[in-house]
């Protein structure tokens, strides 16, 4: 920009205005921007330092402009090479676990697939992991990956067909391969289920037919949205081995046989110890893990957790007879504070349960036979121990103070 001026006539000042000049084509033409009128000699110098001032500003901006061009094409080129780092780490976790040669020998036996269904399987499993997306939009970004895979969108969603058709098979081979090089020889696994939200393509609310496995169920975080519930089978190094997905209207209690039987086709002969929280112990479950369920008797372990509760579990517990060392040598109960090392004491229960029968319609009361194991923690047992005996003097002062309802006050000790 500039400021032109003329001469004005019989008077000792200028008309002015702003002109900027732009390129058509070949040509160099101007335009006016602002007509300033007439302005005195001051005023005009005035007007041409604001003027170069713009110009000033203009060519700032300008510059400020290309250095973020410049940091955002540096920061899509980091990120390209970020992502191309990660597609290196997930090539070899695929080629470790030898996904091309189930997709190979599937392409073999459909020899009519014009489509490559392994390239869209690694490309989506490189997306999903990083940089998550709607297939539409992660095939628009394909080309930021150092692997030209060329996929159509259309051929994508024919792939996803066939690799449904394969995921048991995927799973089990890579729960095998997991196996064998991922535990150690204690054989403990872990299992734990949790549920995740999915929405469709079209309505987020809409809830599939009843083949599918997006259901209303009990979310973890109170939330009404449609669910899938999935259970995870880990190591005894926390290394996932197998993954199940079910309907997310069904509790994760439901699942625990399913997972055992699995687990013990893919473990064989070896036998294992499964570990899970208190959720897992159902009627059921204790049922089929005690034995008397069993195809065959494998003597393989199961470990869940449970609360003290009940007067006379709690009084086995806190008795100070019955505990041993982890040698299995028997504690006196003076030794049992001043012992250093594991403390531990079990017994044989049985019990009623009931089991529902095949159909679901029906409950069985059924005897099952369990062990409990019980270790000794000083500062535990101490609070308990504290814990009952204040019980007791509080229930013993509520009964005292009931025989004469005349004393009762709001400061009358209650039973809890």
């Amino acid at each position: 920009m500039y400021l032109e001026t003329s001469k004005a006539k019989n008077k000792e000042g200028y008309y002015a205005r702003v002109m900027m000049s732009y390129r058509l084509g070949k040509k160099v033409k101007k335009r006016c921007v602002k007509y300033l009128g007439y302005l005195s000699k001051e005023e005009l110098e005035v007007k041409k330092e604001v003027v170069e001032l713009a110009n000033e500003l203009v060519e700032a901006e300008k510059q400020i402009e290309e250095e973020i061009e410049e940091e955002k094409q540096d920061l899509n080129e980091g990120e390209a090479s970020s992502l191309n780092l990660g597609c290196l780490f997930l090539k070899y976790g695929l080629a470790f676990y030898k996904m091309k040669e189930v997709f190979e020998y599937y392409q073999k036996r459909h020899k009519g697939l014009t489509y490559q269904v392994y390239q869209d399987f690694f490309f989506l499993v490189y997306a999903a992991v990083l940089d998550p997306d709607s297939i539409e939009g992660e095939l628009s970004h394909q080309e930021r990956y150092f692997d030209c895979f060329g996929l159509k969108l259309w051929d994508t969603y024919r792939s996803l067909d066939r690799i449904n058709e394969l995921s048991d098979k995927i799973r089990w081979r890579c729960a095998k391969i997991s196996l064998e090089n991922f535990t150690d020889s204690l054989g403990v696994f872990y299992i734990d289920g949790t549920n995740v939200y999915v929405f469709s393509r079209g309505d987020p609310y809409e809830v599939d037919s009843d083949e599918g496995l997006r259901r209303f169920g009990k979310s973890k975080e109170e939330r009404s949205l449609p669910l899938i519930g999935i259970t995870f089978l880990m190591s005894h190094s926390a290394f996932p081995i197998y993954f199940d997905v079910f309907p997310g209207n069904r509790n994760d209690a439901t699942q625990l046989i399913n997972n055992a039987r699995k687990l013990e086709s893919l473990v064989g002969n070896r036998r294992f110890l499964l570990c899970g929280d208190a959720g897992y112990s159902s009627g059921s479950n204790r049922f089929f893990l005690s034995g008397r369920n069993l195809a065959q008797d494998t003597n393989n372990a199961y470990l869940f957790p449970k609360t003290i509760s009940g007067q006379a579990l709690r009084e086995w517990i806190l008795s100070p007879d019955g505990w041993k060392s982890n040698l299995g040598i028997s504690i006196r109960p003076d030794q049992l504070d001043c012992y250093i090392g594991p403390r531990y004491k079990e017994r044989i229960i049985s019990r009623e349960d009931e089991v529902m029968t095949h159909d679901g319609k029906k409950k069985l009361s059924v005897n099952v036979n369990l062990k409990q194991i019980a270790f000794y923690s000083p500062k535990l047992r101490r609070k308990k121990q504290y814990t009952m005996e204040h019980k007791e003097k509080r229930l013993w002062a509520w009964r005292e103070t009931s025989k004469k309802p005349r004393n009762l006050s709001k400061n009358t000790p209650t039973p809890t």
